[in-house]
């Protein structure tokens, strides 16, 4: 398992074991974001489990993006990319019904043009303030197709819960502070405060300092965002490994 998990190996493009590691690992929390997603809209628990509901949602919400940010990176399944391009398509929809191959081609861009006027996922006129950032991401991102296709979900959800209240309390909230996670710890926090710095040979991008058990809650890692601009085919399991080599080459 050396080349999983340890040593100089960790930092080299995955092998075809830590492919299929990855798609079983991606497939596992797909199955667990629709498991829990069923039991909490069809099961009635006592309202003082609500918040500790609605937590879980949250973080298997990122973890559903998270599959269709690797599956971007062509590190999901077999090299030929088919599989991971379906099950980042699915995983895409489920989250917001956004459009895989959209992302994909922005989030390409954004690693081609970090922190730039060319980088979708930087803000406008180098504004920075949180709010104008995040306005400027959802224009960008969220548009009338995903507000409809979203309303399929609804439908969906009211189907299996049989209220709507369950479905705001346990999918539509969920998703929202997902996304807020996914901004915050994964571009916001990374990326502010570099647009003075032009030089087009510094990685604009920043770690945070959390322990591994706090990175993987609040954004299954990608807090480790260095690692993840120096090697972009390391899985989001992959990147605490890669910082800890790292820190000891340094």
């Amino acid at each position: 398992m050396r080349s999983i998990s340890n040593g100089p190996d960790v930092l080299a493009p995955p092998s075809n074991l830590v492919r299929s590691l990855s798609l079983m690992i991606s497939l596992a929390q797909v199955l667990l974001w629709f498991l829990v997603l069923w039991f909490n809209l069809s099961q009635s628990l006592p309202a003082i489990w609500a918040p500790l509901q609605i937590a879980i949602q949250s973080f298997l919400f990122v973890g559903l993006f998270i599959v269709a940010h690797d599956c971007m990176h062509g590190i999901v399944g077999p090299a030929s990319g088919r599989v991971g391009r379906r099950l980042g398509q699915l995983c895409a929809f489920l989250f917001a019904g956004f459009s895989y191959s959209q992302l994909k081609k922005n989030h390409d861009k954004h690693h081609d043009f970090l922190v730039s006027h060319q980088d979708p996922d930087y803000t406008e006129n180098s504004d920075e303030h949180f709010f104008v950032w995040l306005w400027t991401f959802i224009k960008r991102y969220f548009g009338l197709k995903e507000f409809l296709i979203l309303h399929i979900h609804v439908v969906i959800a009211y189907l299996i819960s049989g209220s709507f209240l369950k479905v705001i309390i346990f999918f539509a909230i969920p998703s929202w502070i997902a996304s807020l996670q996914l901004f915050y710890f994964g571009t916001y926090l990374p990326h502010r405060n570099f647009h003075q710095n032009h030089s087009s040979h510094v990685l604009k991008a920043r770690n945070n300092d959390y322990p591994v058990w706090l990175s993987f809650i609040t954004c299954y890692h990608f807090g480790y965002h260095q690692e993840h601009h120096k090697y972009p085919y390391l899985a989001w399991w992959r990147l605490p490994q890669a910082l800890k080599l790292n820190k000891q080459k340094n």
